[in-house]
């Protein structure tokens, strides 16, 4: 992958009675066939991740499962500046990070043209 960009979290973190909503760090790398998002999400399940893509809007979302009655949760959006193409989308969550792969367009993708000498 090329063109690695790093993208920080806000440092506050939004109080709302039990909750505590966290921007995640998010790291996002791109080829020629595809983007590439790592986001860090320590303590989420893969049952409670949501990975959502509406327009050239993707959502992420966690909730990390708390037994007393504050709740935790990662919240974050990007807008998408490239189109990606909907079914070769996969997420996947290891060991607290969330690897999203977004296909892109065919549109988007580089095209070679075959040079014949005449």
């Amino acid at each position: 992958m090329s063109d690695a960009n790093t993208t920080r979290p806000n440092t506050a973190t939004t109080n709302d009675g039990a909750w505590c909503v966290h921007s995640p760090n998010v790291d996002i790398y791109e080829n020629d066939k595809e983007l590439l998002l790592i986001a860090d999400v320590p303590g989420a399940a893969a049952d409670r991740v949501s990975v959502d893509l509406l327009d050239s809007i993707l959502s992420i979302s966690a909730e990390i499962p708390k037994a007393d009655e504050y709740k935790e949760s990662y919240r974050r959006q990007f807008k998408l500046s490239t189109p990606v193409d909907a079914d070769k989308m996969t997420a996947e969550l290891r060991a607290g990070e969330l690897l999203i792969r977004l296909g892109k367009a065919e549109s988007q993708r580089p095209k070679r043209i075959d040079v014949k000498a005449s």
